[in-house]
């Protein structure tokens, strides 16, 4: 389109209009964008260089700079354009990104102003006049894609079907959210149950026209998590287990809360527990009942085909080959006598006391059968739980249960020995004299 010389100069009314032909910079044009397109444009005389413009800029603000002897410029020189890909779609306005990643072309819009292109390829324009106008010129091209009663008002909101999608008064600067929805406690909750957030096309946050599958900047090029998140307020949460899963009840990160924001944990009470030092274990990694990701959007984690639930999968903890049934733990090492994986427990169970795992100094003969190897013998001879195992219990009035002295040596997977002095043990066969008694290489 052939601009008018008011663009970039003050137009007089007359040859001889004052500051014209005859002004104090004979021979010399002024340029002023006063009235054009670019009322903020500037031009330097120095470096022949325009800056401040709408012209040459990405159509949303005054931010065009060019020089006088540029070559001819191209969609991609001003703004993104079809062949920018993912990177570069978030720098148009609004919702262009989220339309070019679904394969809608610009012709689709702006049917008055450009025409077909290829596959992948910038369109060409097909009515200047219409381009770099200053208005967005929308005309739904109804022969390329499925239009039913859709309309766009003046005030930007789209209305009716368009490729397959219902608008209802959509404005197209709005996000696709709510009202509000940049508030934590909104945004927030969704993303960590991964709920269909769209209220128009019920897409979830992941969803490869939204964000994508990671969040880490979208497939489409929407901006992520980390543009708020990592930048902003809270740089490394990706690797904060509390960020997501709370910490205001317990520094060690039990969740004080489901994570759909109720405010009693009703999918699994004993978290605290478990991940607190407690008076019969330390405290527990995650890792005991979770596969533990690398970090929040990792594969399986935070996104995944079964939204707002925590797969228990014991592989990587004390209790390998350990089963949850949704109420109940089976096959446990945890909870179980010490001697192999056999223990159950229900998520309602109560505190558990040393009888509720295993057979005690103050449990009956038939119990003491069941522990292992000449502890029979031993607790029968009233030697107490402390004679040999003094870093993990005290020491107890005889026929009385010993008290935990050190959690983090207790259900940790390690037999904790320690013997009276003059006795040692090699290969589970003890030698040297304890309770007046000899042992030569006796077998335990």
């Amino acid at each position: 389109m052939g601009f008018d010389c008011e663009q970039c100069h003050a137009t007089p009314e007359s040859v001889t209009t004052e500051g014209h032909l005859f002004d104090r910079t004979p021979g010399r044009v002024e340029v002023t964008f006063d009235s054009g397109l670019s009322p903020n444009g500037e031009y330097d005389a120095g470096s022949r260089t325009c800056s401040a413009l709408y012209c040459h800029g990405d159509g949303q603000s005054d931010n065009g700079t060019i020089q006088a002897d540029a070559r001819p410029r191209g969609c991609g020189d001003c703004h993104a354009s079809v062949t920018s890909g993912p990177n570069g779609w978030p720098m148009l306005s609004a919702a262009h990104a989220t339309h070019l990643q679904e394969g809608i072309t610009c012709r689709s819009c702006h049917a008055q102003v450009v025409g077909d292109a290829g596959a992948g390829q910038d369109p060409e324009v097909i009515d200047p006049g219409r381009h770099i106008n200053g208005r967005p010129d929308v005309m739904v091209d109804e022969e390329g894609i499925a239009v039913v009663g859709f309309g766009w008002s003046v005030a930007g909101r789209c209305d009716g079907v368009c490729h397959s999608e219902t608008h209802s008064n959509r404005g197209w600067a709005a996000s696709h959210h709510p009202p509000g929805w940049a508030a934590p406690e909104r945004h927030g909750q969704a993303a960590k149950l991964n709920e269909k957030t769209d209220p128009s096309g019920g897409k979830s946050c992941n969803d490869v026209r939204c964000h994508g599958e990671e969040l880490r900047g979208g497939a489409s090029g929407v901006l992520g998590c980390d543009n708020c998140h990592d930048g902003g307020h809270a740089p490394g949460w990706r690797t904060d287990c509390t960020y997501c899963h709370g910490g205001a009840e317990s520094p060690d990160g039990a969740p004080p809360r489901d994570i759909d924001g109720a405010l009693t944990r009703t999918s699994y009470p004993p978290h605290t527990s478990h991940v607190s030092t407690g008076d019969h274990h330390g405290a527990y990694d995650c890792a005991e009942c979770h596969l533990t990701p690398t970090d929040a959007t990792s594969p399986g984690h935070m996104f995944d085909e079964t939204p707002g639930k925590a797969e228990v999968d014991f592989r990587a903890g004390l209790s390998a080959g350990g089963s949850w049934t949704g109420q109940q733990c089976n096959q446990l090492y945890c909870h179980g006598n010490g001697r192999g994986s056999n223990g159950t427990v229900q998520v309602t169970a109560r505190s558990i006391p040393c009888t509720g795992c295993h057979a005690n100094q103050s449990s009956s003969e038939a119990g003491w059968r069941q522990l292992s190897g000449q502890h029979r013998k031993h607790i029968n001879e009233r030697l107490a739980c402390s004679e040999c195992h003094g870093q993990v219990v005290s020491s107890t009035l005889s026929g009385g249960n010993p008290t935990i002295v050190d959690a983090q040596l207790h259900v940790d997977g390690v037999l904790q020995l320690q013997l009276p002095v003059g006795m040692s043990r090699t290969n589970g066969r003890c030698a040297g004299r304890c309770h007046n008694e000899g042992h030569e290489s006796e077998r335990w």
